[in-house]
């Protein structure tokens, strides 16, 4: 009896053993719990006493599961020290030779292993930037709700996927939830629970905060916390002003003006350098910086990376102190690099005449967008003259005249065209004279 006890009870332990190591669900090896995809997108800007919010919405979760309805997004704030303090300390670590890594991008976030941002063309904030809060640990520097961001409910659509973003504005009010209108904007609507606000506080200027976004599923089931991006909220210059652009066919030279104003219209004393963003269209997320310029007494950049008869777009704004937080972007400007130049004159024109009409023969300048030859022609060395060639342009350079007229006195013209969306004109050859025989 005490045998076949034991051997039950072996024959159960191995059951549930192999159970176990084969993967199968049970009370002792529960499957994983449901969460959504991370938010692999997350980037704040600083404005004049607001920090704008972008992200990637979630659509899916960590199995690559289409979500049945849209998420709702969670946004944490944590106050950190004072920027002024943390730019002291860094240097004096840079004194010390240990390396400080200040670097950042337009978006004014500091990166430790910068990516492409395919949404916003920019680079995305690295995860392993967490920061500790400041000693002793007190309730103002947890992390705190700050706001509920709601999408549209219904379904998903793939047009809903393609191309898809949100926006938040962190104006410093505490305790503000946010609902979408038809235009895809957000408005405030409705304070939270007390409870969620009790430990909210205003932002403060010359302080540095951290930021991260959760989704959430209409059932509750949560993403993990996106990476944690550090936005130094201090007074911005405004952007620079006058900026001009001087074209040719290889090369745009950009100048400006710097700003004397910071956005809240106080002195700007403080200015460290430009940025210099270019896209092919005005639209905001296509812009991408191109250069920066860590002199502030610099007011011209050359721009040799373009081509001919192309339209570009300029925005440019000045950057503050080491951490290059970035001040407000300038308005778009058009500059159109159309080709304008047009190619040399046509040299050493012959004419001869027979009784097939009047051959001509001319020379001209080796150029690389030269498209072709026009030929003019008069009755009288003044004029007027007109093209005799046809609509189209002569790819040789030479050319028969069959209709003309024996004993007559004809003067010819050539002239060269490029192939820009100008089709520039050259000036006219010399004229070549003659009468027919």
């Amino acid at each position: 009896m005490k045998k076949n006890f034991l051997t039950a009870a072996l024959i159960t332990a191995t059951l549930i053993m192999g159970l176990v190591s084969c993967g199968h669900k049970s009370t002792l090896n529960p499957p994983p719990p449901d969460r959504l995809e991370t938010i692999q997108i997350f980037r704040a800007d600083l404005e004049c006493g607001t920090i704008v919010f972008k992200w990637a919405p979630v659509f899916f979760n960590d199995k690559g599961e289409l979500l049945e309805n849209s998420a709702q997004y969670l946004l944490f704030r944590r106050r950190g020290e004072p920027v002024s303090r943390k730019l002291s300390r860094d240097e004096k670590e840079e004194e010390k030779g240990e390396t400080v890594d200040n670097s950042s991008d337009s978006s004014g976030m500091d990166h430790k292993t910068p990516t492409p941002d395919p949404l916003f063309a920019s680079d995305q904030a690295s995860a392993e930037r967490q920061d500790a809060p400041p000693t002793p640990i007190s309730p103002e520097y947890e992390y705190k709700l700050i706001a509920i961001v709601d999408s549209p409910a219904g379904d998903i659509s793939s047009e809903q996927i393609e191309g898809a973003r949100i926006t938040f504005t962190d104006d410093g009010v505490p305790g503000l939830a946010v609902l979408p209108r038809q235009d895809g904007k957000f408005r405030l609507t409705e304070k939270f629970p007390p409870e969620k606000t009790e430990l909210d506080i205003d932002l403060i200027p010359d302080t540095t905060y951290y930021y991260k976004i959760q989704a959430v599923s209409r059932k509750g089931v949560t993403s993990p916390d996106s990476y944690i991006i550090e936005v130094p909220f201090i007074l911005i210059p405004k952007a620079p002003g006058e900026i001009e652009a001087d074209v040719d066919a290889h090369r745009i030279l950009l100048s400006w003006t710097p700003p004397t104003m910071c956005c809240d219209d106080s002195p700007a004393t403080f200015l460290s350098g430009y940025f210099i963003s270019r896209s092919d269209s005005p639209k905001e997320e296509s812009f991408s910086v191109i250069a920066t310029i860590d002199n502030p007494e610099q007011v011209e950049y050359e721009d040799t990376a373009v081509e001919p008869d192309r339209v570009y777009y300029y925005r440019l704004q000045c950057f503050v102190n080491p951490l290059k937080v970035p001040g407000i972007l300038s308005e778009p400007v058009e500059v159109n690099n159309a080709d304008r130049f047009p190619p040399e004159a046509p040299f050493n024109l012959k004419t001869a005449g027979s009784t097939m009409g009047v051959h001509l023969t001319w020379e001209s300048h080796r150029e690389p967008d030269l498209s072709g030859f026009r030929i003019l022609r008069s009755e009288s060395i003044d004029g007027p003259f007109l093209v005799i060639s046809g609509d189209g342009l002569l790819r040789n350079t030479v050319y028969t005249d069959r209709a003309v007229e024996s004993e007559k006195y004809y003067v010819y013209k050539v002239v060269a065209v490029d192939d820009s969306m100008n089709a520039n004109v050259s000036e006219s050859s010399e004229p070549s004279t003659i009468i027919v025989p």
